[in-house]
């Protein structure tokens, strides 16, 4: 630091532990994330808008219980915007990129794309109980300010399991905004059974949970289904939003098995 006001700063980690360096920028993520890092932090200018530069590796990773063999990022900071050039993270299967623009004062664009993930890796992140399973693929976008951002989610996985109950396909399109998180169309699949799900659910972002002390407002449709396949939903559903509002859940199912039975008959 420098007498006028303005910064010079250069730092150097090698065989740097990502949990203690979290821990002094006190940092706590709601998951286990451990690793040793290697890079490079240049920073200059005044200190009310300097400009920085970062060129990050990780190695012996872990998320969770999940390894991630390596991960990269390059980034840089001007006119108080980051440009993400690069992010690249790989677990034992697939991989994730990362690149867009951050602006810390006006409107952000940045876009995340998974392709051959193992599913299983969403469990600790989001503090599932049951174990996951299947190959994920996704598409994370990012815009607006950071105040009040807009985030879209395309999310598809196959040949996959939640607990003990497979499936053969699940379909997501959903978007964030203003602490609710809105389904527009999920669809879970197992042969010929099929279950819809549209509605909005009340999301805390910087604790990756849904927010059980808010209400939400969910619609569950079978298409030619029995109620076994509503088995992949049940602990999650009664987890996150007690037991009133998982029989409400239960009650809007039945009345559709019902109604579908009566049909039939007639």
């Amino acid at each position: 630091f420098l007498g006028s006001g303005s910064l010079d700063l250069r730092i150097l980690a090698q065989g740097g532990e990502l949990a203690t360096l979290l821990g002094l920028a006190r940092v706590d993520p709601p998951f286990t994330l451990r690793g040793t890092l290697d890079g490079i932090l240049t920073a200059s200018g005044p200190l009310g808008d300097p400009k920085a530069s970062l060129d990050l590796s990780l190695r012996d990773g872990r998320l969770g219980d999940h390894v991630i063999r390596a991960a990269a990022v390059r980034a840089d900071l001007a006119g108080q915007a980051i440009t993400l050039q690069r992010l690249r993270l790989e677990p034992e299967q697939g991989e994730l990129l990362g690149v867009g623009r951050i602006d810390l004062r006006g409107q952000s664009e940045v876009e995340f794309g998974a392709t051959g993930l193992n599913l299983d890796l969403l469990r600790p992140i989001f503090n599932i109980r049951r174990p996951l399973s299947g190959t994920l693929e996704f598409t994370l976008q990012l815009s607006g300010t950071l105040a009040d951002p807009l985030v879209g989610l395309s999310v598809s996985a196959a040949d996959g399991a939640i607990g003990s109950a497979g499936f053969d396909r699940l379909v997501v399109q959903a978007f964030y905004r203003s602490g609710q998180f809105n389904i527009e169309n999920a669809l879970l699949q197992e042969d010929r059974q099929k279950v819809r799900l549209t509605g909005s659910v009340p999301f805390d972002p910087a604790r990756l949970r849904f927010d059980d002390a808010r209400p939400m407002s969910l619609r569950l449709e079978l298409v030619d289904s029995d109620l076994s396949v509503v088995g992949l939903l049940t602990d999650r559903a009664g987890l996150q939003y007690g037991l009133s509002k998982c029989c409400a859940a239960a009650a809007v199912v039945l009345w559709t098995f019902l109604a579908r039975k009566r049909a039939l008959a007639a």
